[in-house]
This record gives structure tokens, C-alpha cells and sequence, in this order.
């Protein structure tokens, strides 16, 4: 297992093969769809890719897991990112994988600068919850209503973890 950060445009396959999968696999847990990202042109993914520091998980030479942050712009909130695109393929979850990706992209984010990183769950996600808890971060706030799907509305948990030593 290493984790590596992804790079425009080397691996933009990668990075476009680990997005559809998680929107097709798991389409409950992200505001994206597969038919909005499958819409995209190369053009988007590469400006997509190269304005998102982004690191992939590779099991057995295979990628099969994505992170990646967006960090806030204005200069009074340039110390906080958010995480985004979380997903390690279910053959591969287990044995810590996941953890070790994390870590990678909070050392990438702190080497930036970044001192907090939030997030958004959803609530009823138990296990991401966990994930995420057993990892540092901590339910700051709900946002009721904050997804809305076919299955109708679904409150979404904001947390967050403290970077800096």
C-alpha cells in the first residue's frame, strides 16, 4: 500500500477513473452525480485537478482510494480547508488505508499552511462518522435539510480538527 499525491496532468486518468467510481458506487454521499462529472470535458477535469491538492491510495499497484481539500481563499480564512472527495474502494477499506490517505493529505494540507480541516457527512453516515472521529475531527454544528436527493432531505454533521501542534 503508498499513498501519493496526484499531479495535473499525469494523472488525470486517475484522478477522473477514482471520481466516477465513488459518484457511481456510493452516489448517497456527495453533492455531485456521475452524469454531472461525466458531463465534464478534459479541460475541466485538468482546471478541476490543478486547483485541488489531491492524493490517491494505491493497493497492490492499483489506485483505489481519493482525497483531496479545498482551501478557503479570502486571506482571513486561508487557515481553513475543507475535505472533499473522500472514498476508498470497499476491497481496499480496512487494515488502516484509509487512515494513512487522510494523514497524508492533513500533512499535505499543514505543509500549506492549512491549521483547521472541516468537513461535511452526512449524519445518518454512522460509519464515516466514526472514520472521522477515531481521526480527530468533531461534530461542530448540524446543517438540517443540507442534501437533497430523491430520497428527499438528509441533515448533514460539520466537523472539524484542529491541525496545528
Amino acid at each position: 500500500m503508498t499513498v501519493r499525491r496526484l499531479r495535473a496532468p499525469d494523472d488525470l486518468a486517475v484522478f477522473r477513473a477514482l471520481r466516477l467510481e465513488m459518484l457511481r458506487a456510493a452516489p448517497e454521499a456527495y453533492a455531485s452525480t456521475h452524469a454531472d462529472v461525466l458531463a465534464l470535458d478534459e479541460a475541466e477535469w485538468l482546471r478541476r485537478m490543478e486547483g485541488t491538492p489531491m492524493w490517491a491510495l494505491y493497493d497492490g499497484g492499483a489506485a483505489a482510494g481519493l482525497m483531496a481539500y479545498l482551501r478557503e481563499r479570502p486571506s482571513r480564512m486561508r487557515h481553513r480547508a475543507a475535505l472533499i472527495m473522500v472514498w476508498v474502494r470497499p476491497g481496499a477499506r480496512g487494515g488502516g488505508r484509509a487512515d494513512r490517505l487522510l494523514e497524508a493529505v492533513l500533512d499535505g494540507a499543514r505543509a500549506d499552511g492549512v491549521d483547521q480541516m472541516e468537513l461535511n457527512v452526512l449524519a445518518s453516515n454512522a460509519r464515516a462518522v466514526r472514520f472521522y472521529a477515531r481521526n480527530g475531527f468533531r461534530i461542530v454544528g448540524t446543517i438540517p435539510n443540507a442534501f437533497r436527493d430523491d430520497g428527499g432531505d438528509h441533515d448533514d454533521h460539520v466537523m472539524a480538527r484542529w491541525l496545528k501542534a
